[in-house]
């Protein structure tokens, strides 16, 4: 990740001489978290409150700090602070952190694994992605969802987009 000036949130292709590649990648740089906003949405300029799922996984023991470091309020939630899977206690544990933003980046992402166990990789990647997402609509929280290229089929000739057709090869 580095300590550069913009963190790369969001799913895509790329990591552009970052050794990051997700889905469709876009850059927020540091300052629109609080001066202009995430979703069209304007922050105080005091910082946000920051609430990163997967915080133990890759990316959210780079976003945490680096989210700090800028001056928002980051806290990290782990799989032992709440379960995604668990639609009630993924309501209450963002309902009782109060986040203005969810970067959601705990995900089942052992490729090969997912394969053999179908079942939980589909019920962390979709299921706990679906509660995430039901938790910051009731909270009414921002939510940045952090995906994976592995939805496309990759045959694209140009980086990915939001819009582009997924054709996932595998469970995972």
């Amino acid at each position: 990740f580095g300590a550069g000036p913009e963190i790369l949130v969001g799913a895509g292709e790329a990591g552009w001489g970052r050794g990051l590649r997700f889905g469709v990648c876009f850059y927020l740089p540091l300052p629109i978290l609080t001066k202009e906003g995430v979703c069209g949405t304007r922050y105080s300029e005091v910082g946000v409150r920051i609430l990163v799922t997967g915080a133990n996984g890759m990316l959210g023991r780079d976003l945490v700090p680096a989210l700090a470091a800028a001056g928002h309020e980051a806290t990290g939630a782990t799989r032992a602070a709440f379960d995604v899977t668990d639609r009630d206690e993924t309501l209450r544990a963002i309902g009782e952190a109060a986040p203005d933003l969810v970067v959601h980046a705990a995900a089942y992402t052992r490729v090969d694994e997912a394969e053999r166990e179908p079942e939980r990789a589909f019920a962390v990647n979709h299921g706990g992605t679906r509660n995430v997402a039901d938790a910051c609509g009731a909270r009414g929280a921002k939510l940045v969802y952090v995906s994976t290229d592995y939805v496309f089929d990759g045959t694209a000739r140009a980086p990915y987009t939001e819009t582009d057709p997924t054709n996932p090869h595998s469970v995972y």
